[in-house]
C-alpha cells in the first residue's frame, strides 16, 4: 500500500519480518533449510473392514517429521485419532480410535528405512513441488493454504485442528517443516 493505493509486487521482491515483540522486528532472508533431509514417504492404501492397519514397515520413530501421515479420503486424520504400535516383527499396527465406515479408503503415509513390499513410494517433494528450481512470482491462496496443511501435517507436536486453533505459534520455528513451497 503506497499513499493509500494497493500495488502489487512480484514475491521475490519482498521481505519477510520475524517480529520479536509487538513493534521490534528484523528482517529474514526468507527462504530456510528444511527441518530434515527429504524422504519420500512409502503410501499405503486400505479399504477399512474393522481391523487395525498393518503395514508390512516399521515407521522411523526417529524422524524430525511427523512418521505417519493417515488420510479417510482426502481429510487428513489428526493423530490424537489412531493409536500406533511396533510390535517388533517387522511391521506397523495402527488402530482408528474412530472408526471410519466400511469400505471407507484409507491412505498411510509412511516414513520407514525399510522397503515395503505392498506399497509404493511418494514422488519426490523437490520433484512434484518445484521441478526446474525456479523464482516464483506470484502464490495463490491455495498454494499458501496447502503449504500451511502440510507444515502442520509434518510437525509431532500440533495440538488442535490445523486450520483452526491450534498451538503452533508456541512451537517457534515452524516453517522448516514446510514442504510445497520450495
Amino acid at each position: 500500500m503506497q499513499n493509500n493505493v494497493s500495488t502489487t509486487e512480484n514475491i521475490s521482491a519482498g521481505t519477510a519480518r520475524q517480529y520479536i515483540d509487538r513493534t521490534l522486528f528484523s528482517d529474514l532472508i526468507g527462504w530456510q533449510t528444511a527441518a530434515q533431509e527429504n524422504r519420500s514417504r512409502q503410501i499405503f492404501r486400505f479399504v477399512f473392514d474393522g481391523t487395525p492397519l498393518i503395514l508390512d514397515v516399521p515407521i522411523d520413530q526417529e524422524s524430525v517429521f511427523a512418521p505417519l501421515q493417515i488420510f479417510q479420503g482426502t481429510e487428513f486424520i489428526d493423530p490424537t485419532q489412531y493409536s500406533v504400535t511396533l510390535p517388533g516383527d517387522g511391521s506397523t499396527v495402527i488402530t482408528l480410535t474412530d472408526s471410519p465406515i466400511i469400505g471407507e479408503i484409507i491412505e498411510v503415509q509412511a516414513i520407514s528405512d525399510v522397503a515395503s513390499a505392498v506399497a509404493f513410494y511418494q514422488v519426490p517433494l523437490n520433484l512434484e513441488n518445484n521441478p526446474l528450481n525456479e523464482d516464483s512470482s506470484s502464490f495463490t491462496l491455495g498454494t499458501i493454504r496447502t503449504h500451511y496443511q502440510g507444515i502442520g501435517q509434518n510437525l509431532r507436536t500440533i495440538q488442535g485442528p490445523i486450520d483452526g486453533a491450534d498451538n503452533t505459534r508456541d512451537l517457534g520455528d515452524v516453517l522448516i517443516y514446510g514442504d510445497n513451497i520450495v
